[in-house]
């Protein structure tokens, strides 16, 4: 009896469909558009996809191949629909990679969105994760009368899930620290994992992960294990509830660094609660570098000679706001054999953090961007030892503008508590020119710096600048990065220009080179001196 319903069923279907086919280039505008809507699951489960008819106005008829990639899903089996009175016909293994589906029916289906089966599919052990592609192929729609009605599809992907972990892309500027955030996402919550963040040691420089907002009651611990990785592992009670950020990395960015960084993720291993594991799926980002311009906003470091008898230094943190900056924030980490003395806000409005050793945390706000140089911060120190250098950094630096937005790029140098003595031989004036002006004194100054052969590093650095510095009575006063060009004159000394004004008679300018690096240290490291200009 079953064997006679079904070849009733296959005979009156085919015997529609071939009355039909010469009906086709007759084909009215019905707008009918038969969708597969896809579930998903892990690799070994079940993923449901339904096969629905919308917007089937007037249609009594059709027939469709269900088609699949066999390598990544098997097919169980074809759930019809009650369709009403309609006969409907499913052959689940029409090829070794589709499944097809007739029905007919004598009036229309009905209007609105009409399921019209339901596939289940098995999803390998092998499957990739991802999806996998379930497509409606050979669509052919009918109406009551017989006419081929014109249709559309719109294909499905059975979701194979996974617990995924994403690093962020973001854009710095060299000698920037910058925060990257490693994203949970995917449709698997784990519980717990592990996995190495790997970069290149030689552009890039990490510090520790710290916990995200998800582990809120979990453990996290990160290690270094070599250059250019950083292993992290955490561990909960329970599954997470949701995805977002599992944790931060900082980045400090090498000021020789070139290209675009990457940052990958190895040996990512998920756990349920059970500590069973998850299939899991790992993608790296990137950093992309900005260049400043002479334009940029900048904040540097500035200062740092160590006083050989009392072991101490000062540093101040500049910001050249080019009338862009309203505000924003930063940190300056010292490392051990330096004691913080003293840290002074400079800023109208200025907050300062030193609860934390070896790191100095400041925010600031101004009524308005700052067009003239500005001191934020200034810092004084002890170090343990007065004939070696001590590195201080700039994280983490933030630069608002008026509405709150941040810069995009800010030209950001930290700098180094260095040995005292560190004065270069005073320039030989080559030519002064005098101005009265409003409100002061003009000066415009070429200075000989030495011959080519003693300064090699000075010509070669691709990033020079001057910083004037204005003092009153000893006291300084103004500051004024500016930036200049090396020449040679006719006997190969090296030259420089710079432009100055003076307000009062007890003012004294000092001029500070500097270079790509920190502010203040011998040349040969690509930094600074202070040049006293005599008779100025």
């Amino acid at each position: 009896m079953k064997r006679w319903k079904q070849t009733l069923l296959a005979g009156l279907a085919a015997l529609l469909l071939c009355a039909l086919l010469p009906a086709a280039l007759a084909a009215g505008d019905g707008g009918a558009v038969l969708r597969a809507e896809a579930g998903g699951a892990p690799r070994g489960g079940t993923a449901e996809v339904e096969i629905w008819l919308d917007n089937g106005v007037g249609i009594g008829g059709g027939s469709l191949d269900i088609t699949y990639d066999n390598t990544a899903l098997e097919l169980e089996k074809v759930i019809p629909a009650a369709l009403g009175g309609a006969l409907v016909q499913v052959n689940e293994h029409y090829t070794d990679t589709s499944a097809r589906l007739s029905f007919a029916s004598s009036q229309a289906l009905g209007e609105g969105q009409i399921l019209l089966c339901t596939a289940v599919f098995r999803i390998k052990e092998t499957a990739p994760l991802g999806g996998s592609a379930v497509t409606l192929e050979n669509a052919r729609l009918y109406d009551v009368t017989g006419g081929l009605q014109e249709s559309g599809v719109a294909d499905g992907a059975v979701e194979i899930q996974y617990a995924g972990l994403t690093v962020s892309s973001v854009e710095a500027v060299r000698g920037q620290s910058v925060r990257v955030e490693l994203l949970l996402d995917g449709a698997l919550r784990p519980a717990g994992g592990s996995f190495e963040v790997i970069y290149d040691p030689e552009q890039l420089t990490a510090g520790g992960a710290v916990a995200g907002e998800l582990l809120d009651g979990c453990s996290l611990v990160s290690n270094g294990t070599e250059p250019g990785r950083l292993r992290v592992t955490w561990a909960g009670s329970e599954a997470l509830k949701a995805g977002g950020v599992l944790c931060t990395v900082t980045f400090h960015i090498s000021q020789e660094a070139s290209g675009t960084p990457e940052i990958g993720l190895e040996n990512l291993r998920l756990y349920d609660e059970t500590a069973a594991p998850l299939d899991a799926l790992a993608a790296g980002g990137t950093i992309t570098l900005l260049t400043p311009t002479e334009e940029s906003p900048k904040l540097w470091i500035v200062g740092g000679g160590i006083d050989p008898d009392t072991c101490t230094a000062s540093v101040d943190v500049v910001l050249e706001g080019r009338g862009v900056i309203c505000g924003g924030g930063f940190t300056v980490d010292y490392p051990e054999g330096v004691t913080l003395l003293s840290a002074q806000s400079l800023a109208d409005f200025g907050e300062v953090n030193t609860k934390e050793t070896g790191n100095i945390v400041f925010a600031w706000a101004g009524e308005a961007a700052s067009v003239e140089s500005q001191r934020l911060l200034h810092l004084e120190f002890q170090v343990s030892d007065a004939n070696i250098s001590f590195p201080l950094t700039l994280e983490e630096a933030r630069a608002l503008d008026g509405g709150g937005n941040p810069a995009t790029v800010v030209d950001i140098r930290s700098g180094k508590l260095l040995p005292g003595g560190l004065k270069y031989q005073a320039p030989a004036v080559d030519e002064l020119a005098v101005r009265d002006v409003n409100g002061g004194t003009e000066i415009d100054l070429v200075l000989d710096m030495a011959s080519a052969s003693q300064v090699p590093s000075l010509l070669a650095q691709p990033e020079r600048s001057l910083l004037l510095a204005l003092y009153e009575n000893g006291v300084l006063k103004a500051v004024m990065l500016q930036e200049f060009a090396v020449e040679l004159d006719a006997n190969g000394i090296a030259q420089v220009s710079v432009s100055a004004t003076l307000q009062g008679s007890g003012d004294e300018l000092r001029i500070f080179l500097v270079g790509e690096g920190a502010a203040l240290v011998p040349l040969s490291e690509q930094a600074a001196y202070e040049l006293e200009v005599a008779g100025v």
